[in-house]
């Protein structure tokens, strides 16, 4: 058994910019210098180049077109909302409130294309109960000896984690980490 995939899940970038409702908490992210214009025309060009190698080695790219409103910059990132594990649709709670657009625009979508056998959605504690795991953003998968590993913090809720974990029946292994 391979821990990769032969088949991708790609947002094509409509709006893709600096997210300014993430930059607050995001040591990852950088305003750039450049237009929105460039920023979405080089996004585009990589977008391109990235499905030509992926295909020209052999992995089977599904594109879901997004749309401008709502505006959502991070919705070519779909990994940290959902994931798929033999069947299964897990969908997880983002933090900001832009990423959780990102669910409403794509979620019908994409169970009409998975057709998954169940669906584990933990999205709803985002509005319920203000608790977040953001998918593979927060949560590393060994999909081999079905462990999981999470870092804590406010975007990976630990018992929202525990519960996945046991949904999925892997060992689920929390941290803290710091940035030095």
């Amino acid at each position: 058994m391979k821990q990769s995939t032969n088949k991708v899940l790609m947002i094509k970038p409509v709006n893709f910019n600096f997210n300014q409702e993430t930059a607050n908490d995001n040591l990852y992210q950088n305003q750039s210098n450049e237009n929105d214009y460039e920023i979405q025309t080089k996004a585009l060009e990589e977008f391109t180049n990235f499905i030509n190698t992926l295909k020209s080695n052999g992995v089977e790219v599904i594109i879901f077109e997004d749309n401008q409103y709502p505006f959502t910059p991070d919705s070519i990132f779909p990994n940290n909302w959902f994931s798929t594990h033999n069947g299964i649709l897990c969908i997880y709670p983002m933090y900001a409130k832009n990423r959780r657009e990102e669910i409403l625009k794509f979620k019908n979508k994409l169970i009409k294309k998975y057709s998954p056998i169940q669906i584990l959605d933990f999205s709803k504690y985002a509005y319920q109960k203000s608790k977040f795991l953001e998918g593979t953003g927060a949560v590393v998968f060994d999909r081999i000896h079905k462990r999981a590993f999470c870092s804590l913090s406010k975007r990976a809720d630990k018992q929202l984690f525990l519960s996945l974990c046991k949904s999925l029946n892997y060992n689920g292994f929390t941290f803290h980490s710091q940035h030095l």
